[in-house]
């Protein structure tokens, strides 16, 4: 996305950024209809667990709280980025596909978009941080697990559930994407 915004391919980073906000809302969703440990409800802890296992951590099966937070922070900066980015403009070359809707307000989501993009790069660089931490410095294997599905002590008593309803509800939120932009009013011809 940085690049084919960086290299003013427009096309190519609105069509990427609609797939980015698709896995998104479906993640989202996911946290409340997936798998047990993708359920938010399953895995979001108060803040007293979350100092609690700042003081004596533990191996979990699924993310632990601090994980938790990283995972929120995420998804919510990348939903701020794929909802700003459709009413974005810079007045020259590109505009998302609704910013005529919001008129002078396209230039906060715009400066939005952007100031997003900088604390989205700062949490993925402390998530890979957290990631290989936790492989090598304590031992954890998270990435066998992000990897497998499972790990070396990090086995569920839960089943997943099945690959199909997640793939199920991606095209659903697709096609309701899809659906919302086809139906969003076009442009004024003086816009």
């Amino acid at each position: 996305m940085w690049w084919t915004g960086k290299e003013s391919l427009f096309q190519w980073h609105s069509k990427i950024g609609y797939v980015i906000l698709s896995v998104v809302v479906t993640r989202l969703i996911w946290g409340f209809v997936g798998s047990h440990h993708a359920r938010f409800v399953n895995f979001v802890r108060g803040w007293s667990a979350t100092r609690a296992y700042i003081k004596a951590p533990a191996n979990t099966v699924g993310h632990n709280p601090l994980g938790a937070l990283s995972v929120l922070a995420l998804l919510g900066v990348l939903l701020v980025q794929g909802f700003s980015g459709l009413f974005s403009t810079d007045d020259i070359a590109s505009e998302g596909p609704l910013a005529y809707l919001v008129g002078d307000l396209s230039y906060t989501m715009t400066a939005l978009h952007g100031y997003s993009w900088t604390v989205l790069q700062g949490l993925i660089l402390l998530h890979i941080a957290a990631v290989l931490f936790y492989q090598w410095s304590r031992k954890y294997p998270l990435l066998q697990a992000m990897l497998r599905g499972s790990a070396e002590g990090k086995i569920s008593e839960f089943p997943p559930v099945s690959l199909l309803r997640w793939i199920a509800l991606l095209v659903l939120v697709i096609a309701v994407l899809v659906g919302l932009l086809w139906l969003a009013p076009s442009a004024p011809a003086y816009y």
